[in-house]
């Protein structure tokens, strides 16, 4: 009788560290795709703001080359943006903060 008692408790116990030991892994692998998920985003963000970055250069290097002025440096921009949801701002760090869409 004591045995029978003894081998329900042991698996028991062994069913609920093996439970435990499941969900701990379980949770570790949720964390590990978060992980991942970020991670790609992160590179995906900045693969994107590179390329903004790129844009902004050219039309810095452009309008720099052409002598422009502040209004037609907006005009330019604005002409020249192919992307509707893309904005540019100018900022004239002497008269303050232009926008163009």
């Amino acid at each position: 009788m004591i045995i029978n008692i003894l081998l329900i408790l042991a698996a028991v116990l062994s069913s609920l560290v093996y439970s435990d030991h499941i969900g701990n892994e379980k949770t570790q692998m949720q964390i590990d795709a978060f992980c991942s998920t970020m991670e790609g985003m992160k590179q995906v963000s900045g693969n994107y703001l590179k390329m903004e970055k790129g844009y902004a250069e050219n039309w810095a290097n452009y309008i720099e080359r052409q002598n422009m002025t502040m209004d037609e440096a907006l005009d330019y921009i604005k002409n020249s943006n192919s992307q509707k949801d893309r904005h540019a701002h100018i900022v004239d760090m002497d008269r303050g903060f232009r926008s163009s869409k």
